[in-house]
């Protein structure tokens, strides 16, 4: 009963926050190397891009990119940090700004 009686003053389905995510969008996908990733930034932020291989091996990351509010464009040239080309395969786009965060897939080909 006293279980019964804390769930009345509980908020209904409709009130529960977002899961921390960013709208997140890759193009094209597939890819032959140059990408295009968008997000939606709800406030001004400090970005961190990291993109993995199917390991889990960073393969390519930039941090503190600093965006305003809205919706922003991160160019990929489909590199490595060291410069070099990525292989084909599936690889995994994560972006991060303050506490939100998304991971995509996206499939590289050659």
């Amino acid at each position: 009963e006293a279980a019964a009686a804390g769930a009345k003053g509980m908020h209904s389905a409709s009130h529960i926050a977002p899961v921390n995510a960013l709208d997140m969008g890759i193009y094209p996908n597939p890819t032959t190397g140059p990408t295009r990733i968008s997000v939606t930034l709800p406030a001004n932020a400090s970005v961190s891009l990291s993109i993995y291989d199917a390991s889990g091996k960073v393969v390519y990351a930039v941090k503190g990119i600093n965006y305003p509010q809205g919706n922003q464009v991160i160019n990929w040239d489909g590199k490595s940090n060291s410069g070099e080309d990525v292989k084909p395969g599936y690889y995994f786009i994560k972006v991060s700004a303050g506490s939100l965060t998304s991971v995509e897939k996206i499939v590289l080909m050659k």
